[in-house]
């Protein structure tokens, strides 16, 4: 498969046939794994994502970095071409509805720069390579970071494949994290 929607179908047919009790250990696992990272352990804020359908959940990371001190930040798409906009995302916060349906922080929630983005995805390869949903909006996000946050690929081992085709646009992940591993492309 070379074309990105074939393998985004695909992989996402694959991510949504997991059974609940399988999906509940590997977010378990996953968390455990990407706390090893020392990127989000010392991070000052890392940027995460609410999960919608069936992405790897990434609220108990968030809740174990905050137990940490690591400020953690939700992404808002305040326009539709626009890089996202990070915001502090915690307890005290009660979210709002944003685009898509996904919930976000409110609009008075402090803005942040991430010194780590934790993206979904829909597939992933061992160089990095990347596809999520087909709106570009970690991409054009990266894209206007002056500092490139680190950015890890959040994901089920049964996302992998063997070689996402890249564009002249899109920024690979410097590393992905599943819950059976770490595979680090950059440090």
């Amino acid at each position: 498969m070379t074309d990105k929607s074939e393998i985004r179908q695909k992989m996402l047919l694959s991510r949504d046939s997991l059974n609940i009790e399988t999906r509940e250990k590997a977010v378990r696992a996953f968390t455990r794994n990407a706390l090893l990272l020392p990127e989000l352990r010392f991070a000052r804020a890392a940027a995460l994502y609410f999960p919608v359908k069936s992405e790897m959940d990434v609220l108990p990371l968030g809740k174990a970095l905050r137990e940490r001190g690591v400020k953690t930040l939700l992404p808002v798409v305040e326009q539709k071409d626009a890089p996202l906009v990070f915001k502090e995302f915690s307890d005290a916060f009660a979210l709002e509805k944003g685009a898509f349906g996904i919930p976000v922080p409110p609009a008075n929630a402090p803005v942040a720069h991430p010194d780590v983005i934790v993206a979904p995805l829909s597939a992933f390869d061992r160089k990095g390579g990347r596809t999520g949903y087909g709106g570009g909006f970690y991409d054009r996000t990266l894209a206007a970071f002056e500092t490139k946050p680190f950015y890890v690929g959040a994901a089920f081992g049964a996302q992998e494949c063997d070689e996402i085709p890249c564009e002249k646009t899109d920024f690979t992940l410097d590393c992905i994290v599943t819950e059976k591993e770490i595979i680090r492309i950059r440090s």
